[in-house]
């Protein structure tokens, strides 16, 4: 016979989603550049290269067809 506890993780690792919970104290950093620099390097990179999704569209083959849902728009 399984314990209580036992029978918790089971339950936990059979579910489809993850049981997520949000440190509201978190909220505090929401528009804090906590890494000014490292994001003045990506801005300047991003500047040079251009953003990923305009490359991703410019090299989608027609017949490619991407099912990840944050990329189905590009089709």
């Amino acid at each position: 016979m399984s314990t209580p506890e036992e029978l918790k993780i089971k339950e936990l690792n059979e579910r489809k989603a993850p049981i997520v919970v949000i440190d509201e104290s978190l909220d505090k950093y929401d528009n804090v550049v906590l890494f000014p620099e490292k994001l003045a390097k990506a801005n300047e990179i991003l500047k040079k290269t251009g953003h990923p999704e305009k490359y991703l569209k410019s090299k989608l083959h027609p017949a490619i067809k991407i099912t990840s849902p944050q990329y189905t728009h590009l089709h």
